[in-house]
């Protein structure tokens, strides 16, 4: 059953409140020209359902009831990973290395050989959120370098990579450590928490598909080559990410 709070809101934006399982959640109803009603879980633990115009109250509550077991399961995954968020993780991974997190009287991040220093003021979802944006800017400054000389070291192993000049790009992935489409390679930020080595690997990786498009025998026999200690890094890799994921408290990718 929903019960709105606000009588004179436009019919398009209708807060309320749900009552579920005997809980109450608050919800935003939008309402517009779509087909179906869908609902969302909003980060904050409320829910956002968006309705047709002509959908009744009656159709929109039943819609929902069928649907009780998965809102709920699905409202306890986020408030359980809110309260991660809160928790202020005691080190963050930079490079490979752990690095010691601590407050100080400052106002930006202060990187030392054993420690990440942050303002007083930044504290749970706040600091995390800062935390990954810091770990973006990092990457964004130091792999483009290191993928040139990649690049260079693998052209000077197979010169049928000299015919190619690959755009590259930077972004934050959930499902995957990097890419390659046609030229352009792009690499996932996150890899700025790993050690070197396997930075390099995921960027030999992806510089065998401009070659090599598909995981076949050709691909394999050329990564080889170019990083012959891969089944290591992958397996290494593997491990990192569950570490990282526990510290961080963000997915990580599949393993290349």
């Amino acid at each position: 059953m929903i019960l709105g709070l606000f009588g004179n809101k436009s019919p398009k934006e209708v807060p309320g409140i749900l009552r579920l399982n005997g809980e109450e959640i608050p919800y935003q109803l939008h309402r517009s020209r779509r087909r179906s009603l869908s609902i969302q879980i909003a980060h904050e633990g409320y829910l956002v359902l968006r309705a047709p115009f002509r959908m009744s109250q009656k159709d929109i509550d039943q819609l929902i009831a069928s649907k009780a077991g998965w809102i709920t399961k699905k409202l306890q995954y986020v408030r359980e990973q809110h309260q991660q968020v809160q928790a202020l993780p005691p080190s963050w991974p930079v490079l490979g290395r752990l690095l010691s997190l601590r407050s100080s009287d400052i106002k930006h991040f202060r990187q030392t050989a054993d420690e990440l220093a942050f303002p007083k003021k930044w504290s749970g979802e706040d600091l995390y959120e800062k935390l990954q944006s810091w770990n973006d800017a990092r990457a964004r400054e130091a792999f483009p370098n290191r993928f040139e000389q990649v690049f260079r070291h693998c052209c000077s192993i197979e010169a049928r990579l000299e015919r190619y000049d690959p755009e590259f790009r930077l972004r934050r992935m959930k499902r995957s450590w990097g890419n390659c489409r046609g030229e352009r390679i792009t690499l996932n930020t996150e890899l700025y928490k790993y050690p070197p080595e396997l930075i390099d690997y995921v960027i030999c990786h992806e510089i065998c598909h401009l070659i090599h498009k598909d995981h076949g025998r050709g691909f394999y026999a050329l990564q080889e080559r170019l990083y012959p200690n891969w089944r290591q890094a992958r397996e290494d890799l593997k491990q990192l990410s569950m570490q990282y994921a526990r510290i961080s408290h963000s997915s990580q990718p599949n393993v290349v």
